[in-house]
């Protein structure tokens, strides 16, 4: 079974919307917030950025971050480095390179932008996600009916000798 969050953003069609990104709730993670999904309610997603994941209540007109949990071993990029960050308009790729760099302290993007790219959600409400090279965490609620309680590590499998054999054999 094959995950491909790369195109979990495209449309075979136009989409119209009138929308100011600027003005609405966002949920502050990573640089790069990779995917949302759905959990077992429809009050709640999980949010899966380069840095950790987030519960966010999306009940009405709500997006707001319910609990979160930094990947251990992953650099934490605060709120105030993001605003200064995203909010900029830069002018060349360069520029923006050299922001993530100088604000963020991140000399290696790529290996910072490989986490959480692939991620899924099972019926239990267990988010399983890629961080830190190769390994899968699975993460749970502390308490189901609570969730404001916090989030844990239910558990990480390190699958860097199956990710090498597989790179050898394209080669």
């Amino acid at each position: 079974m094959r995950f491909d969050s790369g195109q979990s953003d495209t449309f075979s069609y136009k989409v119209k919307y009138s929308v100011d990104l600027k003005n609405m709730q966002y949920v502050s993670e990573g640089l790069i917030n990779i995917m949302t999904l759905a959990t077992t309610s429809t009050d709640y997603m999980w949010g899966v950025s380069t840095q950790g994941v987030a519960y966010i209540n999306v009940s009405g007109t709500n997006f707001k971050e319910t609990t979160k949990l930094d990947v251990p071993g992953i650099k934490v990029i605060a709120e105030k480095q993001h605003e200064e960050v995203l909010r900029k308009k830069y002018k060349s790729a360069a520029e923006v390179d050299s922001a993530v760099k100088n604000v963020c302290g991140i000399e290696n993007g790529l290996e910072r932008i490989i986490n959480g790219v692939y991620s899924v959600v099972d019926s239990e409400n267990t988010l399983y996600a890629d961080f830190n090279e190769s390994k899968i965490y699975a993460f749970v609620l502390v308490d189901k009916n609570n969730p404001s309680n916090g989030r844990r590590t239910y558990r990480t499998k390190n699958t860097e000798k199956k990710y090498h054999t597989i790179l050898q054999g394209i080669n």
